[in-house]
């Protein structure tokens, strides 16, 4: 009997609490106010909320081609994942192209040969 107290305490509390809880409150769909869309931005962003300016990004360099070859400055914020889709290559073909292993890391102002999409 010593080994079984705890187990009849624990059931005797749990009966006890199940008579004291109440059934939750449901709410029909229909009553609850409807929900808006979140605002769509349209064009750039001048200020934050709180009204000091926007931090502007530094123009989009263009890529350059040259003899099929197209060279990309890699911009703050970029991943490699994000330029081979793009370009509309696979990583492999960029990173094949640039001598980088599989190193998946490129930095802010490194230039990468983009080669072209029919091979791939």
């Amino acid at each position: 009997m010593r080994r079984f107290w705890p187990f009849l305490i624990l059931l005797a509390l749990l009966t006890g609490c199940s008579a004291a809880t109440e059934e939750p409150t449901v709410t029909a769909l229909a009553t609850l106010p409807p929900v808006s869309a979140p605002a769509t931005v349209v064009g750039p962003v001048t200020a934050v909320h709180d009204g000091t300016p926007a931090p502007t990004l530094p123009p989009v360099p263009s890529p350059t081609t040259s003899g099929g070859l197209t060279e990309y400055t890699v911009r703050p914020g970029d991943t490699l994942l994000g330029i081979a889709a793009a370009f509309d290559l696979p990583m492999a073909a960029i990173q094949l192209s640039n001598g980088m292993g599989d190193s998946t890391v490129v930095r802010a102002g490194e230039v990468l040969v983009i080669p072209p999409r029919e091979p791939w």
